[in-house]
């Protein structure tokens, strides 16, 4: 099997090594409190990251479709290594990627077998006694309403007497919207085997499949690049990578036999997704849902206890009343839906109150921002403003607009002489040299302060726009070698677009005409986006 690494995408070769005390500081800092958690039992309240509940326009799936994106492409070999690397030094030569770095949803369909000689995914992944759809988990009947005594299947397939889903990555079921959205893309696959099977130009099941498999595939790719990647990074910086995809003019260059993730991408750039995380959400006709009970109701989770109610009776699947509501999560049929939050240097305390590992004495392991900012001094980033300074069009943020940002800053539980005596100290030591994860989400946040926009700056949109972009052409039916035009290959119905919505709505829609067939002991059609109404 071929080795997957992570290298740096500019060659900077000089680590910006912050202290301690000053990172944990800055973490503190994009939480607004003066101590970082000591128990996972903290209480916080629902609120958006400002004062007046603005949120960026960006709705609130992509978020999770980013996180979708990742675990795609990259799984560090780091993720649950010891603390003391993540608070000390990693050398990157030792971290290999478990994922091979291709928009292959190698998450959905599996490596194959030794060789590749094999497209079909494992046995376990496939519906029984079926050699085209993929399984899909069935809900766990709850009482909360009518609707919702019933199950649904809506649930990722899981082991038998097990909540652990038979799923290629356990990461994409640690929060209840990213497991939803493997189920959701398992549901695409079956839809489009329905399609291709109701075309009669099939002699086998095999075959359905793979041009189930390839369809799938080439319709995600366009949604990353023409529905995903235009949300969140500058219109300019997209286009100038688009062109630039096969010249030497990009920054970054991987090869057949080097096939790495930048640790800009994936250490800093990437991570600003974290900003975009909500407190809360409208998740559906029955719950309101915030963060901590996502990760709950997940095999990760264990299915565990309601923070609600400490209700803790063991389940092994999913309950019905907590199947999302997809009209919330992306703008179909122009519904009201829920939104991300901007882009900025501020995470949502629920981020900031994770559980807190017994070894932990300091309790950095329960904030997000900390994780972050230690990871990446720790995998040896240079300071964003080196960054900054390679890339063409980008303004390197100034010492002032940088300690302008963390004067503006406030700590809630001190005085505000002390809080402010921080933001100096910050001030300080951040202002000429920058942590890169933090500059990135700085430059969005002044960037779009000026602006009203919603997506990242010029560095953070020349990151992720080049390593996504670039692996997209590298990448199995890269799009961006073979268009999607026939009308065998593209599934929108208007032939001008195809992002998250439309293949929702495609999932509905045949789901819909073929329904009698799909769930023959149905006796009333329910519809796939919002099973409970």
């Amino acid at each position: 099997m071929q080795n997957f690494s992570y290298k740096e995408m500019f060659g900077i070769r000089k680590p910006f090594k912050p202290k301690n005390d000053l990172l944990d500081k800055l973490a503190l800092c994009m939480s607004g409190y003066s101590k970082f958690p000591k128990s996972d039992k903290s209480r916080v309240e629902d609120t958006s990251k400002t004062a007046k509940g603005a949120t960026s326009s960006i709705p609130a799936g992509y978020t999770y479709f980013g996180q979708f994106i990742d675990h795609d492409i990259s799984s560090d070999s780091i993720v649950d290594g010891s603390e003391d690397d993540l608070w000390g030094t990693i050398n990157p030569a030792n971290v290999k990627n478990l994922r091979s770095p291709n928009f292959n949803l190698e998450t959905v369909y599996g490596i194959g077998t030794p060789g590749g000689t094999n497209e079909f995914p494992p046995l376990e992944l496939m519906q029984e006694n079926s050699k085209m759809f993929l399984r899909i988990g069935d809900t766990v009947e709850e009482a909360a309403s009518q609707t919702s005594q019933y199950s649904y299947p809506n649930d990722l397939p899981r082991k038998k007497g097990s909540v652990e889903a038979s799923i290629v990555d356990p990461r994409n079921d640690e929060n209840l919207l990213i497991a939803q959205t493997q189920v959701a893309f398992i549901k695409f696959h079956n839809a489009v085997v329905l399609k291709l099977k109701h075309s009669r130009k099939y002699t086998s099941e095999e075959a359905i499949f793979k041009d189930a498999r390839k369809i799938v595939i080439r319709h995600y790719q366009y949604i990353i690049l023409e529905d995903f990647l235009k949300l969140i990074v500058e219109k300019t910086v997209l286009e100038d990578v688009k062109k630039d995809v096969l010249t030497d003019d990009l920054f970054y260059k991987p090869t057949p036999s080097d096939m790495f993730i930048p640790l800009e991408f994936s250490v800093a750039a990437f991570r600003a997704g974290h900003s975009m995380v909500r407190n809360k959400y409208c998740f559906n006709v029955i719950q309101d849902a915030r963060l901590d009970e996502l990760m709950v109701f997940t095999g990760r989770g264990g299915m565990g206890c309601d923070p609600k109610t400490e209700d803790c009776t063991e389940k092994l699947n999913l309950p019905s009343d907590w199947i999302i509501n997809w009209y919330l999560f992306y703008r179909i049929d122009n519904s009201k839906i829920n939104t991300a939050e901007k882009i900025d240097t501020k995470l949502v305390t629920l981020l900031q109150h994770l559980p807190v590992r017994e070894s932990d004495s300091v309790g950095r392991s329960g904030s997000m921002a900390a994780i972050d900012l230690f990871r990446g001094r720790a995998l040896g980033l240079p300071a964003g403003q080196r960054v900054a300074d390679q890339i063409k069009g980008a303004n390197v943020l100034s010492a002032g607009e940088i300690g302008n940002l963390l004067l503006s800053k406030e700590i809630s539980d001190l005085s505000p002489e002390d809080s402010l005596r921080i933001m100096e100290e910050l001030r300080t030591a951040f202002s000429d040299e920058t942590p890169l994860w933090f500059y990135i989400l700085a430059e969005a946040e002044i960037q779009n302060n000026i602006g009203g926009g919603d997506c990242l700056g010029v560095v953070g949109s020349r990151i992720v726009a080049e390593v996504i972009v670039k692996l997209l052409y590298e990448s199995e039916y890269s799009i961006l070698k073979d268009k999607l035009e026939t009308d065998d290959d593209f599934l929108a119905e208007d032939k001008k677009t195809f992002g998250m919505p439309e293949m929702l709505k495609f999932v509905r829609d045949t789901n819909k005409k073929y329904f009698d067939e799909l769930y023959p002991d149905r006796k009333t059609y329910f519809d796939e986006l919002n099973p409970l109404g």
